[in-house]
């Protein structure tokens, strides 16, 4: 099977030439996918082999927890403000939006699961229907504010040469 094939089936990113590419040699922005030796382009056996090794360690460090804590910082789509540009999905590197039947028609739906709360699909959303719960306009604006007026509290004093 090609690799752009592969990486179509889990949702990876692959180059034109057809290696696959992640973060490190065997984690990828997709959480709980790991690839080694020749998944990612034709390379030596050993290589292979400690690549192998790699990924079984990630996946046994993942697979010891009794549970699994996902980040409360995720996004979500008011479903009255969505107009199914497909925005959001287009700039989501982790797959977690999609298009979704509701009475209203297609809307975008945040996996939560998946969502990794980078906050691009807020960026990009042109009528603001996704926010980053946690990160709301809102609550940004007042640590700005907050930040700023502790800078001008702040008492600097000043040198003079005697």
């Amino acid at each position: 099977m090609p690799n752009q094939a592969k990486g179509a089936i889990v949702g990876l990113g692959v180059t034109p030439m057809g290696k696959i590419y992640g973060r490190r040699s065997v984690d990828f922005a997709a959480e709980g996918v790991y690839l080694c030796g020749t998944a990612h382009y034709p390379k030596h056996l050993s290589e292979s082999i400690s690549q192998a090794y790699a990924a079984a360690g990630r996946a046994l460090t993942m697979l010891s927890k009794d549970t699994v804590v996902a980040s409360g910082a995720v996004c979500e789509v008011g479903e009255r403000d969505c107009v199914s540009c497909g925005a959001c999905i287009t700039v989501c590197n982790y797959n977690a939006i999609e298009f979704k039947d509701t009475p209203r028609g297609k809307k975008a739906v945040v996996n939560p699961v998946l969502c990794k709360g980078d906050g691009l699909c807020c960026s990009k959303c042109p009528t603001g229907a996704i926010s980053l719960k946690h990160y709301t306009n809102n609550e940004v604006f007042h640590q700005i504010d907050a930040a700023m007026s502790l800078r001008h509290k702040r008492v600097i004093p000043i040198l003079q040469a005697s």
